[in-house]
């Protein structure tokens, strides 16, 4: 998608910063993955600190390249992601997966799913998995792009949503679509 949904404004907020505020509730530092074109509409609204620019000698796009982007500033670190068009994902299921990570005593991976197929939007990575995704990627022996493949390639513990709770997984492309 051309549009940059993180700067998409709710109720006077961007969703970029509302994401931030959900992960930041539960005492984890946040950083918000950016482009380098998208540069100029972050800082306007964000401190640099705050911002993880894409490192462009990554062989991938997308989501992937900001969580393996983080991973390279963060080597030893879990990265949780959530990504920004998820307005609906309250709080408290953020703080959910986290506690089940560590219930699970830290998988590979760790993200919702609906029918057994995994929504990576809101997902935890532990260290040793990126280490191994990082290098399959500059190895170029990684088959597959998708978030969905990585997360079922390298052993993911899958927490499948009731059907009530699916509607917060909802991904929006516009402020149009709330």
């Amino acid at each position: 998608m051309n549009t940059d949904k993180g700067l998409f404004q709710q109720d006077g907020i961007a969703w970029a910063a509302k994401a931030s505020n959900k992960l930041q509730a539960l005492k984890l530092p946040v950083y918000l993955s950016v482009n380098e074109s998208q540069r100029a509409g972050y800082t306007s609204q964000f401190e640099e600190a705050q911002l993880l620019f894409d490192n462009p000698n990554l062989p991938v796009h997308g989501p992937l390249k900001g969580l393996l982007s983080a991973h390279i500033k963060f080597p030893d670190q879990a990265i949780v992601l959530l990504a920004c068009d998820l307005p609906d994902l309250p709080e408290l299921m953020a703080d959910q997966l986290l506690k089940k990570f560590i219930q699970y005593s830290f998988p590979p991976a760790i993200c919702y799913s609906i029918n057994q197929q995994p929504e990576p939007m809101c997902s935890i990575f532990h260290p040793d998995t990126l280490k191994k995704i990082y290098n399959q990627t500059v190895l170029n022996k990684l088959e597959k792009f998708s978030m969905r493949y990585i997360l079922d390639s390298f052993g993911s513990q899958l927490i499948e949503l009731a059907i009530s709770e699916q509607v917060f997984l909802k991904n929006y492309n516009s402020p149009a679509d709330l």
